[in-house]
């Protein structure tokens, strides 16, 4: 079943599509916001200037936006088509149902967070051809740094000691969160028949949140927004919030999707 989802992906052209238009935002930061600054001597590395850091501009803005639809059109959307299609009726009749619904949830997390940070990996890459490799400097590199007791970023230590970790951890958590936001949408997915619903609900469910957020906790909302804490350098962020937003973005979309393949089950 694993193998059939993936040879499904590689014939999706919306994967194509997400991907694509992620990797267009990533090179877009490139030429705009890191082209004009590679002379060595104006001090920027790969750890300042790529798309999550010290950048911000229009095709992160956008691109970071975007990330709760970009995850969702990947793979979410296959329940619905094979429900639409009466291919369930065959799953069951091969008794493969409970593999069916497994491989399903487990591939889409792992797609979407794919998605999501391909881009992001090429946008790194990119840097690294460009700039030099070079740590950030806390007391030379003003513009740069960060506070070591603030809440600018996680683990702000390893921001100056191991940069590239740092970044990964990053990269990583972008994955994570575009994840759950295709585990949000297959789970709706049981709900919704037109597949273009199926990605922007996701997309619209996230802005509601975080504008509710915000506007209850005016203060420290934005450190449960996922649109601000998967980003590197941003105000506000604090472990507290990534880790109640994570867990929660697990849980309840699990809850959700097998709730609802009880309620659909083909008998």
């Amino acid at each position: 079943m694993c193998r059939y989802f993936l040879k499904r992906i590689l014939r999706q052209k919306t994967f194509y599509i997400a991907v694509l238009a992620g990797s267009i935002l990533a090179v877009g930061h490139i030429i705009k916001d890191v082209l004009p600054y590679t002379d060595p001597g104006l001090g920027h590395s790969p750890y300042t200037k790529w798309i999550e850091s010290y950048s911000p501009s229009v095709f992160s803005g956008i691109f970071f936006m975007l990330m709760p639809l970009l995850a969702s059109m990947a793979m979410a959307h296959l329940y619905r088509q094979d429900a639409n299609q009466q291919y369930l009726n065959f799953i069951v009749v091969k008794g493969r149902k409970k593999e069916y619904f497994t491989w399903l949830y487990l591939l889409n997390f792992i797609i979407g967070g794919l998605t999501f940070i391909l881009p992001i990996l090429l946008n790194i890459y990119l840097c690294f051809m460009l700039l030099p490799d070079r740590k950030i400097n806390f007391l030379l590199d003003i513009t740069n740094n960060i506070t070591l007791y603030g809440n600018d970023t996680l683990f702000p230590e390893l921001y100056y000691q191991h940069p590239f970790c740092h970044m990964m951890i990053y990269v990583f958590l972008g994955f994570l969160t575009a994840g759950v936001f295709a585990s949000l949408a297959l789970a709706l997915s049981f709900y919704i028949r037109k597949v273009f619903f199926i990605w922007l609900v996701p997309f619209v469910i996230c802005y509601v949140y975080e504008t509710i957020l915000c506007a209850l906790i005016p203060n420290g909302g934005r450190r449960f927004c996922p649109t601000s804490f998967v980003i590197q350098v941003d105000a506000g962020v604090q472990p507290a919030g990534v880790i109640a937003f994570l867990i929660l973005g697990f849980v309840l979309p699990v809850i959700l999707y097998i709730w609802s393949v009880r309620k659909h089950e083909v008998y």
